[in-house]
């Protein structure tokens, strides 16, 4: 067997994301960043995980008040609280190197640095205390406690007694809340509580579930990852990011599973080890091994299964190929043995082993008989891998399968069932769900799914109804803050376009009159991305501001931080605001006419170069600059913007159509008459449904 096949079965086995399983100190987040070399981006990557974590350990009006020194003191010693830093994916442009990456910041050492700074203010909350260790009696947890569907009285009398310790009343509780029984809503994170209050209190049960809901939320996240690995399309990859993310709160208490393993829980022990394996520690990948091999001396399938594959990549061991065939094995038994007596995670691993050939031989058949009594026993990955290998190409009954989720009914209704059944997959499948909708054309059925989706915290599914299904701009803006909420950045940029690009629509279509959008209080994702270097969102940090902020409450240095930030940061649109400031002294601005006279100019050449470039702004841009040389005597230079925007243009071809016509038409502003130039530009100001233009078309035409 090759190594690839073996890093799909540590994958599957053994390996836990990174990002599911936090370090307690450390937060993973994914920012992109460029450089004019691969070390410079990788710095400006870290010096942007920091900010981005700055915003949420520390007070916003601390940071813009103080951003120099936290420039000198915190900014430019990055390196001290980066603990990690991955890169995702490289990209060599024409003038820069552009990389994504994934950095584990130390927070504490963050706060650290910060609050050196004089009038710190924190925004993070205390640290849960550990959970101490209680040495309890060894019981058998193979067999949860039925659920008796209790009358509802009886659920206020559970909750009494679970806060008096009983640990029997939080286990049903949990299960309550799991099935949504006994008049309780389905919560599975409240679920996941409960069991873990049970098994403080030394269940068996509760302990045993909440290893279950590991091992079901470990082999998501390494599915996760190898889609992460495979895909060469952002979205992909920031959806599969998005994931991750959303599966963290579903995450049990790693003390709890270990102690699920001292009394002997043989599923706990290869929770346990799973726990201690996905970690870079060889000396916790070691102390991991000891934990699988007590859960296989106990006789979990799935303990034996990891030490099989662990054997084979000999990681932290020696590589023992015998060792390796024998565990495997074991783990297939163990696992079918286990699968009868009702443990859906046990049916989950025999179905996989048969899937990868890992202790028996490849067979599909059996497979999906193990992943399909896993699944009616409740366990939630047995659901996915089946409605996966259903919708996938595989030899089943003779029969090539259907390939693709929108292909196969069955796979639909399975992961239907997961998507309403409110679980960690919830989010997951009701996105794959949506977004099949979407490959079959079919976008309103997508809606659905896709707004359960991103209520459940997916970011993703937020980002795809704001950004491309919903209509409403109110509703778009709701998806998308609900999307940038969840750190997903291209809601985040997705907002400040719409505001920039509606910004302008008022300016240069409705005389300046505020609109629902201009006057939402957008400002606090606005000013986190100006303080991340993101110049569009001091743009509209600046435009927001002023418009939501009353006179008693104005600060002015704040709003003079974003625009001259933005034009800092070579902003054309930003440097603008300063004309303003500096010619009339608005804005807390001293008049100043050679600053004003300085900055016309950096407005012209800095809306040049970004009118240039093919960005999603760069039609905004245009506007802003043929407006900007128009007024300042410029019209001749303005017509080759205005003509590019006319023709490749989208919001505002129609208007730079009906500009030039009226131009030619005319023979102001330094161009010379051209009546047949002039219809040209009309005609296609008509076809952009400009009436106006409609009407000098047939003028021309007697």
């Amino acid at each position: 067997m090759n190594k690839k096949y073996w890093e799909a079965l540590i994958s599957f086995f053994v390996y836990a994301l990174t990002a599911i399983m936090p370090a307690v100190q450390a937060e993973t987040v994914t920012v992109e960043s460029k450089g004019k070399d691969f070390n410079t981006a990788l710095q400006n990557a870290k010096v942007a995980a920091s900010r981005k974590i700055m915003f949420q350990v520390a007070d916003s009006d601390f940071i813009i008040a103080n951003m120099n020194d936290i420039r000198k003191k915190v900014i430019s010693q990055a390196d001290d609280f980066i603990e990690n830093i991955t890169v995702i994916e490289k990209i060599d442009e024409e003038r820069n190197i552009k990389i994504t990456a994934s950095v584990d910041v130390n927070n504490s050492a963050l706060i650290k640095r910060l609050s050196s700074i004089e009038g710190f203010v924190s925004r993070q909350s205390p640290a849960e205390p550990a959970s101490e260790k209680i040495n309890i009696h060894n019981q058998n947890a193979h067999n949860a406690a039925e659920n008796n569907n209790l009358p509802n009285a009886n659920i206020q009398l559970l909750k009494n007694q679970c806060d008096q310790k009983l640990a029997h009343a939080c286990f049903s509780l949990g299960e309550s809340l799991e099935k949504g029984t006994n008049g309780l809503q389905k919560d599975f994170s409240k679920a996941v509580k409960f069991y873990e209050l049970a098994c403080e209190e030394n269940d068996a049960n509760g302990c045993y579930r909440i290893s279950e809901i590991y091992y079901m939320i470990s082999l998501m996240a390494a599915k996760i990852e190898s889609e992460l690995e495979d895909a060469e399309d952002n979205d992909v990859k920031n959806a599969m990011i998005s994931i991750s993310k959303e599966m963290q709160k579903y995450i049990p208490n790693a003390d709890l599973i270990i102690k699920g393993c001292d009394i002997g829980i043989g599923l706990s022990c290869a929770a346990a080890g799973n726990l201690s394996n996905s970690s870079r520690n060889v000396k916790k990948y070691k102390q991991g091994i000891k934990f699988s091999e007590k859960g296989c001396s106990l006789e979990s399938g799935v303990a034996c299964s990891d030490l099989g594959a662990i054997y084979n990549l000999g990681k932290a061991v020696k590589p023992d190929l015998e060792k390796s065939e024998k565990f495997l094995k074991l783990g297939v038994v163990y696992s079918e043995k286990n699968c009868e007596k009702g443990s859906g995670t046990e049916c989950g691993n025999a179905g996989l082993s048969y899937i990868l050939g890992a202790g028996a031989e490849t067979n599909y058949i059996q497979a999906i008989k193990y992943l399909e009594k896993g699944c009616e026993l409740g366990n939630d990955s047995s659901c996915f891998f089946l409605g996966y290998i259903k919708s996938t190409e595989f030899v089943y009954n003779n029969k090539e399968m259907p390939r693709g989720l929108a292909n196969d009914s069955e796979s639909q209704q399975i992961y239907q069932n997961l998507c309403v059944s409110d679980g960690f997959l919830s989010g997951y499948t009701c996105m794959l769900l949506g977004m099949a909708k979407v490959e079959e054309n079919q976008y309103e059925q997508a809606v659905p799914y896709l707004e359960k989706s991103c209520l459940k915290g997916v970011g993703y599914s937020c980002d795809n109804l704001g950004g491309y299904l919903l209509t409403d701009v109110s509703q778009k803006m709701e998806y998308l803050k609900k999307g940038c909420a969840l750190d997903y950045s291209s809601s985040c940029d997705k907002i400040i376009n719409i505001y920039i690009t509606n910004m302008i629509d008022q300016a240069f279509r409705n005389n300046g009159n505020k609109n629902d959008i201009s006057v939402m209080p957008l400002i606090d994702i606005f000013e986190k991305a100006c303080v991340s270097d993101n110049s569009y969102g001091c743009v509209a940090a600046y435009d927001n501001y002023n418009n939501i902020t009353s006179n008693n409450n104005y600060n002015f240095n704040k709003a003079q931080y974003f625009i001259k930030h933005a034009c800092e940061l070579k902003n054309g649109m930003g440097c603008l605001g300063l004309i303003d400031g500096y010619s009339n002294g608005s804005h807390g601005f001293e008049k100043n006419q050679d600053l004003a006279n300085q900055s016309i100019q950096l407005t012209i050449n800095y809306l040049k170069s970004s009118c240039e470039e093919s960005t999603s702004n760069s039609e905004n841009e245009c506007v802003v600059l043929s407006v900007i040389l128009i007024q300042n005597g410029y019209s001749a230079q303005a017509v080759k913007y205005l003509d590019n925007i006319c023709y490749l243009g989208n919001r505002f071809k129609g208007d730079a159509c009906y500009t030039l016509g009226k131009y030619y038409r005319s023979g102001n502003n330094g161009i010379d008459k051209d009546i047949v130039q002039a219809k040209k530009y009309y005609e296609k100001a008509c076809q952009e449904n400009f009436s106006s233009s409609c009407e000098e078309v047939k003028e021309l035409t007697k």
